[in-house]
């Protein structure tokens, strides 16, 4: 078990669906950014049944794994460093970043 952190433009995490970065908006924004790279797609279980969402990476391996669902883009354990990037990503969806917990990430990636 991990601990997630999303870009989200909702007041909290779990209500991204209402105020939603969309899959297109996403898929724009990765054509963009150079320093992401495609990594396929995972499947997973929800309420809903099997949804796929896009993997992207940013550095190595360790670094950050990104993948838009459900009208944020969540990565499981980043780094700072991979959060400080996530805060990057946000600042184009006029976004925020956020933890699992609620708490909110500034630009060196640290709680704020």
């Amino acid at each position: 078990m991990g601990y997630d952190v999303h870009i989200t433009r909702a007041e909290n995490w779990f209500d991204s669906e209402e105020n939603a970065i969309s899959h297109q908006e996403w898929k724009q924004y990765v054509n963009r950014d150079k320093e992401l790279r495609p990594e396929g797609c995972i499947e997973f279980e929800t309420d809903e049944g099997l949804v796929e969402a896009d993997v992207l990476a940013w550095g190595t391996e360790e670094d950050l794994a990104l993948h838009w669902y459900s009208g944020r883009i969540t990565a499981k354990n980043p780094s700072p460093a991979g959060i400080a990037k996530m805060f990057q990503i946000a600042q184009h969806f006029n976004a925020r970043v956020q933890g699992d917990e609620g708490e909110f990430y500034g630009a060196s990636g640290e709680p704020e």
